[in-house]
């Protein structure tokens, strides 16, 4: 089956692979531990505190969503299934993640709103009946050209 996407997929696409490379970033420094982070009123850190604590597991789950949402990016531009499937995945891991970080009290209101938008869009346009037809299929096909 030749599909080709259209504009607003090739735009979700280019959205996740951008928004992953910048999740993926702030992971790395995280994992990373410099002691260096943009939020460091919300968590302050120390080069020595970092490795080992909660902040090294947020930067390593946070890597592993930033790629997820990379490769469904790249998949969105094939219009494959399993692409859809593995966005619809990332929006739901990091809405309950974020979830969690506001209930432990780790998290202000204004980065619960900026962290719950892209994910909550991204499932309200990927469950429109449009989305559904164009990414109807078996979520296991990899297309090789």
């Amino acid at each position: 089956m030749n599909r080709q996407p259209d504009g607003g997929m090739i735009a979700i696409g280019v959205i996740n692979i951008i928004y992953g490379i910048i999740m993926a970033l702030f992971a790395i420094i995280l994992i990373g531990g410099d002691g260096w982070v943009p939020w460091n009123s919300v968590w302050p850190v120390t080069a020595e505190t970092v490795i080992g604590s909660e902040l090294w597991w947020y930067g390593l789950i946070e890597l592993i969503l930033a790629i997820m949402l990379i490769v469904s990016g790249f998949g969105l531009f094939q219009v494959a299934p399993w692409a859809r499937a593995m966005s619809l995945m990332w929006a739901v891991f990091v809405i309950a993640f974020t979830v969690v970080e506001a209930i432990m009290g780790e998290l202000y209101l204004a980065y619960f709103v900026e962290d719950i938008i892209y994910p909550v869009v991204l499932i309200v346009v990927m469950s429109t009946p449009a989305w559904e037809r164009a990414f109807d299929g078996d979520i296991n096909e990899v297309k090789i050209d």
